[in-house]
């Protein structure tokens, strides 16, 4: 490896450290309780390596975003091939929906924590590009299974609202109702699959 190369290659293994601190501490901090030093002394880096790299915090959290995107973008893609629900029931299609989408949020509530903030700022527009692609998709898994339904595409819709809607409130947010309210993955996944179960029915074929 020439010289040149060798320093490309330790600035980018640098610069990798420094984000995955940051998505490290994001799982138990917010942005703005999080300091320079700690994104450093996380990744075993110094203050002068990190300028050297980023502007400050609100660059990396934009480039831990446009990373998350295109990571989400091709995991979507083998997420919504028909070959990965062919030969599952109703309940069963509704169970791995679930269990997919909430391995998501409890792995990485925190990430989606702060993007939500962070996508604030923005016009988002590849967020609902991205929503639409995966409502489509659903709906394309969901609906052939749902002609029991006067609407299933209607039903398939509202299903994965109520998947996504109940699993962004119980497991990235929380520490709201962390108080009062204790939830685990499993309990909420266990909930949710009968909740959607019941709401969609079972074929009586």
């Amino acid at each position: 490896m020439s010289q040149a190369l060798y320093v490309q290659s330790r600035s980018k293994l640098t610069r990798d450290k420094l984000l995955a601190a940051l998505a490290r501490l994001l799982e138990s901090h917010d942005l703005d309780s999080i300091s320079i030093k700690d994104i450093t002394a996380e990744a075993g880096c110094s203050v002068g390596a990190f300028y050297t790299h980023f502007q400050d915090k609100q660059q990396m959290l934009g480039e831990l975003y446009q990373a998350y995107v295109t990571e989400r973008g091709g995991l979507t893609g083998s997420f919504l091939r028909p070959d990965q629900w062919s030969g599952l029931s109703l309940a069963g299609v509704v169970a791995k929906l679930v269990s997919l989408t909430l391995a998501e949020y409890d792995q990485r509530g925190g990430l989606f924590r702060a993007f939500r903030a962070y996508r604030e700022q923005l016009s988002a527009q590849d967020e609902r590009d991205h929503m639409s692609l995966l409502y489509q998709g659903v709906q394309e898994i969901l609906a052939p299974r749902l002609t029991h339904l006067e609407n299933p595409t209607q039903a398939a819709d509202f299903a994965f609202f109520a998947i996504t809607s109940v699993g962004q409130a119980a497991l990235v947010d929380r520490g709201r109702h962390a108080d009062y309210l204790q939830l685990d993955r499993q309990t909420v996944q266990a909930q949710l699959v009968k909740m959607i179960v019941a709401y969609l029915g079972e074929p009586t074929e």
